[in-house]
């Protein structure tokens, strides 16, 4: 995304997905912002509070460091189980990630864990991991990342460590019930009819009934 001058604005957990084949995917544009060239293009305020950049709550402008920020609490947050700035009390939280620093002392994390984490909750996005012109290579070649073989895992040469048991292809009980089961608005329907709104989509059928996939 970051190639093609896409922001994306608001990478969670919630929004990295495990696929049919057991790699990640991506889920969830609707805050990304396209034409983003320099580091303070964007200037609304969106994202999700715990995953959000420092520059974004100062209302500095932001740019593509922003999601490496972003990136950097969720490597956090896998190891130690919690965000790195989290408060229940949102105002603590926006002044915890603008003013201090994450708790790297962890005696489980490695020393290449606590440099990376360091370098991507940076509070200064120029000089953020990630902030540089070869943009996510920069990550790609931090020695935290040295066993990984990225060619391979582009090309999904890896076995994952988990997939997905799944009845078909379209199989949605791994995802909670309350949002399988909303009920489309009028628009929703109105917009799935257009078919000009999903060129470049293809479509899985079951039973005869076109489903998006």
């Amino acid at each position: 995304m970051h190639s093609q001058n896409i922001l994306y604005r608001d990478l969670k957990p919630e929004n990295v997905l495990v696929s049919l084949d057991g790699y990640a995917k991506i889920a969830d544009f609707g805050l990304s912002k396209e034409n983003v060239f320099g580091q303070s293009d964007a200037k609304s305020v969106c994202g999700t509070a715990e995953y959000l950049a420092p520059e974004i709550l100062l209302n500095k402008g932001h740019g593509m460091a922003s999601d490496w920020w972003s990136f950097g609490a969720i490597i956090y947050e896998m190891m130690s189980g919690e965000p790195p700035f989290y408060s229940k009390n949102k105002e603590k939280l926006f002044k915890n990630i603008k003013y201090s620093e994450p708790k790297l002392d962890l005696p489980f994390l490695s020393e290449h864990a606590k440099d990376i984490c360091a370098k991507l909750l940076d509070k200064n996005p120029v000089t953020r991991l990630g902030s540089g012109e070869t943009d996510a290579q920069e990550i790609m070649d931090h020695p935290w990342f040295s066993c990984i073989n990225w060619d391979s895992i582009m090309n999904k040469k890896v076995p994952p460590p988990y997939k997905p048991q799944l009845d078909s292809a379209i199989d949605r009980k791994h995802f909670p019930e309350e949002f399988t089961s909303m009920k489309m608005t009028p628009q929703d329907v109105s917009s799935l009819k257009d078919t000009s709104n999903w060129n470049g989509f293809s479509y899985a059928g079951e039973e005869g009934e076109n489903q998006l996939s």
